[in-house]
């Protein structure tokens, strides 16, 4: 597997949900506590049932002036210029953090569930002896907006959580970097085989346009 081509790379679409694995690209960044069927004390993803509180915007609540900014818009969209109320972190209609639980915690929490079943799908791919043989990275995007606190404490979260049993190194970049790199290598491999620039390879001062993307 190239790693500097995009075709190659594989997406998990089998995420647990209410009536066994759903078919989905997106998990949802949700997770509840309490006591749950089959012992459970965490639910988390599409596996949290409709009428279960859950809690949500977690990632937001690691930068407070980020949260106020999103609960704002929020309200716009929902409910006019009279629900623009100034709230705390916590307005957000989230249960009460469970007893010795913080926001990071919780984040931390719900991407081991993620990652643990990433893990699952790659050992039923791969088996565990192979996969005991290769390095992982991984790469977790944030917004350009997010503060040093709310880095540092994603990046905590993310090697807190774990990668199942294997051993990871982990790097953090900014969503919109992340898009750009992306697009770079789209278009590279786009045009892996010619000798020739084409009319498509990007240049210094070009801008992306709805035309360009679609190409």
């Amino acid at each position: 597997m190239n790693p500097d081509d995009v075709n190659t790379i594989q997406i998990v679409h089998n995420w647990p949900g209410p009536s066994g694995n759903a078919t989905k690209e997106k998990v949802p960044s949700q997770i509840a506590y309490g006591s749950f069927q089959d012992g459970e004390t965490e639910l988390w993803g599409g596996s949290i049932p409709p009428n279960v509180p859950r809690h949500v915007w977690l990632k937001l609540r690691l930068d407070e002036v980020i949260l106020l900014d999103e609960l704002q818009l929020w309200r716009l969209l929902h409910g006019g210029m009279e629900s623009l109320a100034i709230g705390s972190p916590e307005d957000n209609d989230n249960p009460p953090c469970p007893p010795g639980k913080r926001p990071v915690d919780m984040i931390t929490d719900y991407l081991r569930s993620v990652n643990n079943h990433v893990v699952k799908v790659l050992e039923q791919q791969f088996t565990s002896s192979l996969l005991r043989t290769m390095a992982f990275e991984v790469v977790v995007t944030v917004p350009a907006v997010w503060s040093d606190r709310a880095k540092d404490l994603t990046f905590k979260a993310v090697k807190e959580a774990g990668f199942g049993s294997y051993e990871f190194q982990v790097s953090m970049i900014a969503e919109p970097e992340a898009a750009a790199i992306y697009t770079l290598k789209a278009l590279k491999a786009e045009e892996a085989g010619r000798d020739e620039p084409s009319d498509s390879d990007i240049q210094v001062g070009d801008s992306a346009t709805p035309e360009r993307i679609r190409g």
